[in-house]
């Protein structure tokens, strides 16, 4: 299978990238990406014939299309996916072939999914949010919803420390980041799809790797995704926190520097985002910054026979291994044929979630779950 990296010598492609040279199965890899310098860096260190590079603007909808159709499959990286999402995969589709991306944002889920019939039509499949949160979150929601007769309620609840993100100053993930904290964002709050303010009900959980870290309401693809798949659930919410930027993102929110609408600054157009990206790297930091770690727990309540039943999946490790693996065991099982599901799909509409969590074993990424029972004594 031949592989189109869009992205793919950025800090998650990276590790996708590197786990698919090991595959016997992957006869090539174009890591197409708009930074060729970068590009021809990492081929260089990656050292394998397979491996070629490829000068690749994601705005340039032709060239996109041509190098797609010479691809068995693409995986995306190219954030942030409120910007760059839904013309890719309107790419992908036009081109007929599959793809595969890590999109972290609500909004463009949703949108994307609306493109659900075309690529229907045009017969491939496009799995959306196959990294860590969401994606790996997802698949284990999944897993636990299959043990149970009826699932009530899923939680997802995540931290990214700021030490665990390349380039604060400049990433996409940056940009998301600010993007998931502003204005309104959605739950599964009561059977329906709700939207409250971000940074909102916030709570501290205990990450036993972490210690005690609040968590708040942020913009993430898990509540508008997980309640498509997973039938009679109640409640779907997912909240996160980034340990040593938790204060800077409510300061830059509250300047409201988390948006997008541009400002006239002295006759010039800035958009409030740019601002606080370019604040971020000036902004003060605790003077004990975390250790560089993502971490991941996700809650499923409901019933199996008489029984009330609740299982937590517990995982830890750097965000850029959590990200690119499970991009590239996607990418691996859809070219492979173990993925048959056509149209717009998020994970947990399409994976098999034990193989996929075996081949996360086999990669030595540890998850945990622990099952609770109870029932009522008559």
């Amino acid at each position: 299978m031949k592989v189109l990296a869009l992205g793919g010598c950025g800090q998650e492609g990276k590790t996708t990238v590197k786990d698919l040279v090991k595959s016997k199965d992957v006869s090539g890899i174009v890591i197409g990406d708009i930074n060729i310098e970068n590009a021809d860096r990492f081929k260089a260190e990656l050292a394998d014939d397979r491996v070629s590079t490829l000068r690749l603007d994601v705005n340039d909808h032709d060239k996109l299309v041509a190098a797609m159709k010479e691809a068995d499959v693409t995986v995306n990286f190219a954030g942030p996916f409120y910007k760059h999402g839904v013309k890719v995969i309107e790419a992908a589709i036009e081109a007929k072939k599959n793809y595969v991306d890590i999109c972290d944002d609500y909004d463009a889920t949703r949108d994307m999914l609306a493109l659900d019939e075309k690529a229907k039509a045009a017969g491939i499949t496009a799995i959306i949010g196959m990294g860590a949160s969401p994606g790996v979150t997802n698949l284990f929601a999944k897993h636990g919803a299959d043990k149970l007769d009826q699932v009530d309620e899923i939680e997802v609840k995540w931290f990214v420390t700021i030490t665990d993100v390349d380039e604060p100053g400049a990433s996409a993930a940056v940009y998301h980041g600010l993007h998931m904290i502003d204005g309104d964002v959605p739950q599964y709050l009561d059977g329906k799809f709700q939207d409250v303010p971000a940074l909102t009900e916030s709570e501290i959980v205990l990450f036993p790797e972490i210690g005690e870290t609040e968590v708040y309401y942020v913009g993430h693809p898990e509540p508008v995704t997980l309640p498509l798949y997973i039938e009679g659930l109640k409640e779907c919410t997912c909240k996160g926190g980034v340990p040593g930027m938790d204060e800077g993102f409510k300061v830059l929110s509250a300047l409201g520097l988390t948006g997008t609408e541009p400002l006239d600054v002295r006759g010039d157009k800035v958009a409030p985002k740019d601002i606080a990206v370019a604040l971020m790297g000036g902004l003060p930091l605790p003077e004990e910054l975390p250790p560089p770690l993502s971490g991941f727990m996700v809650w499923v309540r409901g019933r199996s026979g008489a029984d009330s039943v609740e299982y937590v999946y517990t995982s830890y490790g750097k965000m850029t291994v959590w990200t690119g693996i499970p991009a590239s065991i996607g990418t691996q099982m859809l070219a492979k044929g173990e993925i048959q599901t056509q149209g717009v799909v998020a994970p947990e509409g399409c994976v098999d979630t034990p193989r996929f969590l075996a081949e996360m074993a086999r990669r030595g990424m540890e998850v945990e779950e622990v099952e609770m029972r109870s029932r009522v004594l008559k």
